[in-house]
């Protein structure tokens, strides 16, 4: 499985929050599972969209993207971002 890195793949980290101010979660505890899983869909979109859309597994995508999302919280959890 390759590692993609860029930023598109975790610009959805931003949580509304209870005022809507869009502040970014700093770890993983803070994002409800709502808002876990939809981050790792709009991963997986990002994914898709790079290839066109044209050939791929839509399992393997939202694998992939599930993995990078869980690793940048684990970073920034650990203090590395």
């Amino acid at each position: 499985m390759s590692r993609h890195t860029s930023e598109s793949l975790f610009s959805t980290s931003k949580t509304s929050g209870a005022n809507g101010s869009g502040a970014r979660a700093s770890t993983l505890r803070e994002v409800s599972a709502e808002q876990r899983e939809q981050m790792i869909a709009e991963a997986a979109y990002y994914l898709a969209k790079r290839r066109h859309f044209q050939g791929g597994d839509p399992l393997q995508d939202w694998m992939e993207a599930q993995a990078e999302i869980d690793t940048r919280f684990r970073l920034r959890d650990n203090g590395q971002d």
